[in-house]
């Protein structure tokens, strides 16, 4: 919040458990076992953030995240941070829960992806994109979407 010129403030958690954040700011929070990261941004740009451990992703946990047409995805853990990161920066606008099969993942290495809404959510109509970045370093995947 200094970064923005505002003072410190309390971001209190909605009954839903995502943050509330003071009025003309729109953030992400995200944690792993070892790491914790928060982002700000001025309102109403998008922002979406994912950390996870840099492991595998259990097989079992393929078939939950990826969409058939994603099932040949050279790395489904990034698959599964990617659509983390778009689902909590599309969050704050539809207010709406959905599963892994409505966002498909384009990978574009070295550092980049594409998140494709594959049904209309609120505002983001079928087709609609949200890009993202991600990052590997100290034993973590990170993913980031921005709009």
């Amino acid at each position: 919040m200094a970064e923005l010129g505002l003072p410190p403030q309390a971001v209190p958690a909605a009954p839903d458990r995502s943050p509330l954040w003071p009025p003309g700011l729109a953030g992400s929070i995200t944690h792993s076992a070892t790491a914790c990261l928060a982002a700000l941004t001025r309102a109403p740009r998008l922002l979406g953030l994912d950390i996870e451990p840099d492991a595998p992703l259990p097989e079992e946990m393929h078939s939950l995240v990826l969409r058939p047409d994603e099932r040949d995805c050279p790395d489904p853990l990034l698959a599964f941070s990617a659509k983390e990161a778009a689902y909590k920066a599309q969050y704050p606008v539809t207010r709406t829960l959905f599963g892994f099969e409505v966002m498909q993942i384009r990978i574009d290495p070295p550092d980049r992806f594409t998140a494709i809404f594959r049904e209309s959510i609120g505002p983001f109509a079928e087709g609609s994109r949200l890009e993202g970045r991600y990052a590997r370093a100290g034993g973590h995947l990170l993913t980031v979407v921005t709009g």
